[in-house]
């Protein structure tokens, strides 16, 4: 009989393998294999042995590692992806991969920063309810991130035409109010420098040259602020730029605004990019997988598909999967 125990918490690979070498020897125990990535122990045992299975095993494993929380794998796994649109901060992408997986009945979370997809396997009963629990997660981090769920089934492959662009609606936008700040901003000057205005009127043009440059920074660094997120970037820069206004550098704190959300601008451009750019190089993954489920085969869709399944390949087909050859014929050539 094959059972599977969530062992939360354990990290140590070579307190896997002692733990992994004295349940396999206990009475009864076929085989016992310890999964690190995914903190799980795989045990294949006679019936005999069932009855106190779980007792030993968390005794074994609490002999090694104290702090693990061992719990017994009773429902299937299911597997969800969300889509992150607008995730591009590694720092937070981490921040949601490990608070989303420390959640009760999550076993494994994964955040894919280039696809902006969060890959999270849970029991049914909880899977049911984790889109709002998710975007909660998110939005502590990136308010401005659009949390949706993916559809797992398979679906025709994506025309190029349909991928996002690089420059999409909102870059134009953005492209819009940089140009008008900047422009608001060298009318002031100019006005200051030829035209002799007095420092209210140049204050008038700065100001709402800083305003239209830079209000969603400091907005962002007052959000973060009530987060208890203090240091950041956003936070920073308008404390920088205010404190110019302060002491009266009112060109300089403007321009600091500007050439930051410059930077920032062709920052993000370049990351889109890039992405697109490998998204392009990668797109040679199938559309779809056949797993042999319960002795029928089922078309799924990749992200699917769990560890241990069986894949069935046919001629002319694409696998993206590390994994054993089970059987072929003569004509079966790998490719890397």
């Amino acid at each position: 009989m094959k059972r599977v125990f969530i062992l939360k918490g354990l990290d140590c690979p070579n307190c896997s393998a002692k733990i992994e070498k004295e349940v396999g020897a206990l009475p009864g125990v076929e085989s016992s294999v310890v999964n690190l990535m995914q903190q799980t122990l795989t045990v294949q045992s006679e019936k005999s042995a069932d009855a106190t299975l779980a007792e030993q095993v968390e005794t074994i494993v609490h002999s090694h590692e104290p702090d693990v929380e061992v719990s017994e794998k009773t429902e299937p796994a299911v597997t969800k992806v969300y889509l992150l649109k607008g995730l591009d901060c590694p720092n937070c992408s981490a921040k949601i991969e490990k608070e989303v997986g420390e959640l009760d009945g999550v076993t494994s979370s994964t955040v894919n920063l280039m696809n902006q997809t969060l890959t999270v396997q849970a029991g049914t009963s909880v899977a049911a309810s984790l889109l709002d629990t998710v975007t909660t997660i998110v939005h502590s981090h990136e308010p401005d991130v659009e949390v949706s769920e993916k559809q797992l089934e398979a679906t025709a492959p994506v025309k190029k035409d349909e991928k996002a662009a690089v420059y999409n609606d909102e870059d134009k936008k953005r492209t819009i109010r940089l140009a008008v700040g900047a422009v608001v901003y060298a009318i002031g000057m100019a006005l200051t420098v030829f035209a002799k205005l007095p420092t209210l009127a140049e204050l008038a043009f700065l100001i709402v040259a800083y305003v239209i440059l830079g209000w969603d920074v400091v907005w962002q660094a007052v959000k973060n602020i009530t987060r208890g997120q203090v240091f950041d970037e956003h936070f920073l820069m308008s404390v920088s730029t205010i404190g110019a206004f302060a002491i009266g550098e009112y060109p300089e704190a403007v321009a600091v605004m500007l050439f930051y959300q410059v930077g920032e601008f062709f920052q993000s451009l370049a990351v889109k990019r890039s992405r697109k750019s490998i998204s392009d190089l990668m797109d040679i993954r199938p559309d779809s997988a056949t797993v042999k489920r319960n002795g029928v085969l089922q078309v799924v869709s990749p992200e699917s598909v769990a560890v241990g399944e069986i894949i069935v390949v046919k001629p002319g087909e694409k696998s993206r999967w590390m994994a054993s050859l089970w059987m072929a014929n003569p004509c079966w050539t790998p490719r890397h």
